[in-house]
């Protein structure tokens, strides 16, 4: 019993050790930033100045490439639910880096996901709602290929998208894609 005051009474000093430290920062009383490493990263307060304020390819990698494997997924697995919710958060991340991001190195980001990635996304939501694995199939290639197209008209060709493998390659391994058995 001593013992689980000792960690209790630890940790409700750490926290309060914390809160402290960070009002003092927020007063600009915070202790001066200790210089970093030439190859550390930048100190959080470079950042916090500016808000979160992600890269282009910051937003493909957060928002898009998740999206485009779990579609793969659940429309392999014919979980039409899940592969609906994944085609239309895949357009709506689509739609959040053009309100983002409306210009990148001079390119019509608006411009260049409605003519590469559109039909694509048309075409997987047609197969979906007909539950069609030989279309959605064909439509995940559209937009696969939509992917490369727009990455090499805004100049980035090296970066080739491809259909997964196989769920070792998935950057969600602890989702099951199959559909959940009816109640």
């Amino acid at each position: 019993m001593k013992m689980h005051r000792a960690i209790a009474l630890s940790a409700i000093v750490f926290v309060m050790a914390g809160s402290v430290a960070a009002l003092a920062q927020m007063n600009g009383d915070a202790a001066p930033a200790q210089a970093p490493a030439d190859n550390a990263a930048p100190p959080a307060a470079a950042y916090q100045s500016q808000g979160f304020n992600p890269g282009f390819d910051d937003l493909m990698t957060m928002l898009v490439q998740p999206r485009h494997i779990k579609l793969f997924y659940a429309g392999k697995e014919k979980n039409w639910e899940l592969a609906a919710a994944e085609a239309r958060d895949l357009r709506q991340s689509f739609g959040r880096i053009v309100a983002t991001i409306p210009s990148y190195q001079g390119d019509d980001v608006s411009l260049s996901t409605g003519n590469f990635l559109v039909p694509g996304l048309d075409a997987v939501d047609a197969a979906v709602a007909a539950a069609d694995p030989a279309a959605f199939a064909k439509a995940y290639k559209m937009i696969t290929d939509g992917c490369n197209a727009c990455h090499t008209y805004m100049e980035h060709p090296y970066i080739v998208i491809k259909e997964p493998a196989g769920a070792e390659d998935s950057a969600h391994p602890d989702q099951v894609y199959k559909p959940a058995p009816a109640p």
